[in-house]
């Protein structure tokens, strides 16, 4: 496995984060200097090879994933970033930025440049411009809107969101004062235990087991749920 840690990781983002050609060279600690699309051609190219030797290639969700990644590089590398204008966010809104500021003459540093770049985000479903956009077919779907609502109350049960769910539940019907993130579970009481969480992908963890015994009997079940 090539070795991609950058040289300086705050800068090397500043600058890709720049360049829509994918062109701009960073330095990494190897000493190589490498461009967005040359890293990520090379990650492509190593996670190919692992989904092929393990069939996953051969999945639908998989295979759509790899060839959406290979087309995203082509399309940047070849700067016809229509190839993926319906599937890439960041491109999506470029391109309707690009579209607005031709037809009313602005640049892009134009204050209703600015205001639209954060009405693109917000998550109003009349007034983001995101959902204007899907609403009129500008951006492709993998999953209906009951899918979604169902996801903000029932984390995926095959990774760490599931532990963390099961955590945040206990704790609530126990009324335990406890702090959450990405990978810690805490419980703020004398003890401070907490659990370090660095598999995203363990849904099974026996000292989270342990954690919720302590805390009571209370069931999984049944509680209404928790944006997770």
């Amino acid at each position: 496995m090539p070795d991609f840690t950058l040289a300086n990781p705050i800068r090397a983002i500043r600058d890709i984060s720049r360049d829509t050609t994918g062109a701009h060279k960073v330095a990494l600690i190897s000493g190589r200097n490498v461009s967005a699309v040359q890293m990520q051609t090379e990650l492509l190219e190593i996670v190919t090879k692992y989904a092929e030797r393990t069939g996953l290639a051969q999945q639908e969700r998989y295979a759509w994933a790899l060839e959406l990644w290979a087309r995203a590089l082509h399309a940047v590398e070849t700067e016809q970033l229509h190839l993926v204008d319906t599937e890439i966010d960041w491109v999506m809104k470029w391109s309707m930025l690009q579209r607005y500021a031709a037809k009313h003459d602005l640049a892009m540093n134009d204050d209703r440049m600015q205001q639209l770049d954060l009405a693109w985000h917000d998550i109003n479903p009349d007034r983001g411009l995101f959902n204007i956009v899907e609403r009129r077919g500008g951006a492709k779907r993998l999953c209906t809107p009951e899918q979604v609502h169902t996801a903000l109350t029932e984390p995926p049960q095959t990774t760490r969101a599931k532990l963390r769910g099961d955590f945040v539940r206990v704790a609530q019907q126990n009324r335990r004062d406890f702090s959450v993130d990405w990978v810690h579970l805490k419980l703020n009481d004398a003890a401070q235990r907490t659990v370090l969480l660095k598999d995203p992908f363990a849904a099974e963890d026996a000292r989270v087991d342990d954690l919720l015994a302590s805390m009571g009997t209370a069931p999984l079940s049944g509680y209404p749920g928790l944006p997770l």
